[in-house]
């Protein structure tokens, strides 16, 4: 999800936000909350901090929560990790969850650089899903873009074999330099139509930017048993998009 680098996310920003202002500090929040960065080990412990063993599924820069929960909600059996760094839609991400009183959800706001590089062990992702993050367009900001080649290789080490990541942008300078450097550790598909799960949009901002007729660039990198794909698998397929219905924005 994009920082607040627009009129629209800062729009956004504000919408979300009067959801959960003026509310006093819920106790069950550390129920879903990842503990602080001293406590969890590097790597961390994933079947200890859910409580249970579980496929974990990633959504980086997840916003107020729309997708993840979603998903979530139609997937019990999984873990969901949101990683949310801006403090407004955290803080509605982190309510929605304790609210729904969602097991299987625990919400952080650590860099996710920091995460892949330090939190997650070899092969203990199933799926990473990562929707219109920012694209940091002026030339001096570039290296504050996700996709650097270190994340993408992480990103690979992370990810079990047949493990999926889920990218979407409508930045298409941004799509271009991020294509090849994950063409290099997964094996892409690229997705030019609709998810067929949410042909109206899994996001907010997908939403918003079809509506406004903007395009938009989808891809799926499958990691094969050796590092290389052989064809990505969408577990979003109609027999298991029964979350499409929930919306959590």
């Amino acid at each position: 999800m994009r920082t607040a680098q627009s009129c629209c996310s800062l729009c956004l920003c504000v919408s979300v936000v009067k959801e959960v202002a003026l509310q006093p500090p819920n106790p069950e929040w550390s129920k879903y909350e990842l503990p602080p960065l001293p406590e969890l080990g590097e790597p961390a412990d994933w079947n200890a901090l859910f409580g249970r063993p579980g496929p974990l599924i990633v959504e980086i820069g997840c916003g107020g929560g729309r997708t993840l929960i979603g998903m979530a909600l139609a997937r019990p059996a999984e873990n969901f990790l949101a990683v949310e760094r801006a403090g407004e839609y955290y803080r509605v991400l982190r309510e929605r969850v304790t609210r729904r009183a969602l097991r299987n959800v625990r919400v952080t706001r650590v860099e996710a650089e920091y995460l892949l590089s330090r939190l997650f062990p070899d092969e203990c992702v199933r799926e990473y899903h990562v929707y219109f993050p920012d694209p940091w367009p002026k030339r001096r900001h570039h290296k504050r873009r996700l996709f650097t080649s270190e994340f993408c290789a992480n990103l690979r080490r992370t990810l079990i074999p047949g493990g999926v990541l889920f990218l979407a942008t409508d930045h298409l300078d941004y799509y271009r330099e991020v294509l090849p450097r994950l063409q290099a550790v997964v094996a892409v598909q690229e997705h030019p139509g609709p998810w067929e799960d949410a042909p109206l949009g899994r996001t907010n901002y997908e939403v918003k930017y079809l509506k406004e007729g903007r395009p938009i660039y989808r891809l799926v990198g499958t990691k094969g048993a050796r590092g290389e794909g052989r064809g990505a698998r969408d577990p979003f397929h109609k027999s298991h998009c029964s979350h499409s219905s929930h919306s959590t924005s």
